[in-house]
């Protein structure tokens, strides 16, 4: 709003307007400024069966955007001394690809990466037996992956003695007041819990439920309220009204292009991608699984940040659109540019990639609002890991 000149009367509009055009069972759109979640629109339902709307306290999957945590806990260690040069796993530069389990092949949304409730979530060691396969050298390519970000939380768990869910809760979700965010689904916030969908022919189907085994890299859940208090942190040098999570220097240089294949396109900071909107520095991070949708954007210079969170939206998978002049990772485009040795701290240049393809638009179902019918049967386990 204070980037664009837009009031909020025009951009109720604007998100009143996006489901018919993207059709989604619910929406939940906020813009932070001033330290405070100054826009909130919700539409539709965070439940079809008991037809609860979208709020501010509804609790969504946030997928990817759990990378930012992850991130941030790396960066709290570094600060203190205790990890050295993360930084390619940080900017998906590790040469560690996304790789699509044989469980996955036929749900890619996921890419065999979950479990159905019920039976027990394999810890890395169990799932990577015995370790990643690195498919590029370091440093020379980017390959946007969970693994990398998987195996960061696992690095905050070796290094601290503490479950990844317990460091987080600890030290960002309590200092920030986040109280209804956790890497495990809050038990005790059940009746706010939205239901994943999946837009058919026939209408919204409600996605079975799963647990993710990577979990560092998208295992949480979060509502608009919380996710409005850590774009203000952010946005505030790494503190928020109820403490500090980051030193200020630490925020600027994990939004800075530590991985930027060439000086025209803006590159991807830690734990971030970053973006040049009409002149302005934008950092951000969406996230995608099953029955789910997440956006996480930061002007940083303008002090504005907006978050964006969908049950059941119909869309193509983001992980295959270009984004900052990097793709998926899965092409032979070979590096032109090798990047120096790299650190936490110091920026440096990468390699170039070609790009994905783009998503086509998708006809939105009759007057723009999806039907909901009953639950279908949704089942997955993780399969094995390729030799190392």
């Amino acid at each position: 709003m204070a980037v664009t000149g837009i009031d909020a009367l025009e951009l109720e509009a604007r998100v009143g307007g996006i489901p018919n055009r993207w059709p989604a069972v619910g929406l939940a759109v906020g813009v932070v400024r001033d330290r405070r979640l100054e826009f909130f629109a919700g539409h539709g339902l965070a439940e079809g069966a008991t037809s609860s709307p979208v709020t501010q306290d509804t609790v969504f999957r946030i997928a990817s955007v759990t990378r930012t945590f992850t991130a941030i806990a790396v960066l709290q260690l570094w600060e203190q001394g205790l990890v050295d040069t993360v930084r390619q796993l940080l900017t998906h530069t590790a040469g560690v690809r996304e790789v699509v389990h044989l469980s996955g092949l036929l749900r890619m949304r996921d890419l065999g990466e979950t479990v159905p409730p019920g039976r027990p979530v394999p810890c890395l060691a169990e799932y990577y037996r015995g370790g990643l396969r690195v498919d590029a050298e370091p440093g020379t390519r980017f390959a946007y992956t969970n693994h990398g970000f998987a195996t960061l939380g696992q690095l905050v768990e070796d290094v601290t003695g503490m479950p990844l869910d317990h460091y987080l809760r600890e030290r960002i979700f309590k200092p920030l007041g986040m109280a209804d965010t956790d890497l495990i689904r809050p038990e005790r916030v059940r009746s706010r819990l939205a239901t994943g969908y999946e837009l058919r022919s026939g209408g919204a189907e409600p996605v079975g439920d799963y647990e993710v085994v990577t979990v560092g890299g998208g295992a949480a859940w979060s509502t608009p309220r919380d996710m409005a208090r850590f774009l203000t942190a952010l946005l505030g040098g790494g503190a928020g009204e109820h403490g500090a999570i980051l030193e200020p220097q630490t925020v600027a240089t994990m939004f800075a292009a530590h991985y930027q294949p060439d000086p025209r396109i803006p590159g991807f900071g830690l734990g971030f991608f970053r973006a040049n909107l009409g002149g302005h520095l934008v950092v951000e991070h969406d996230g995608i699984l099953p029955g789910f949708d997440a956006q996480l954007m930061l002007a940083p210079d303008d002090g504005v940040g907006a978050l964006a969170f969908a049950n059941g939206a119909r869309r193509g998978m983001h992980w295959w659109r270009p984004r900052s002049g990097a793709c998926c990772g899965g092409c032979s485009a070979s590096p032109t540019t090798r990047s120096a040795p790299m650190s936490p701290i110091t920026p440096s240049s990468g390699a170039t990639c070609a790009a994905g393809t783009a998503s086509p638009p998708i006809r939105p179902t009759r007057h723009g609002s999806p039907s909901v019918r009953g639950p279908r049967s949704w089942s997955g386990v993780a399969g094995s890991w390729s030799e190392p």
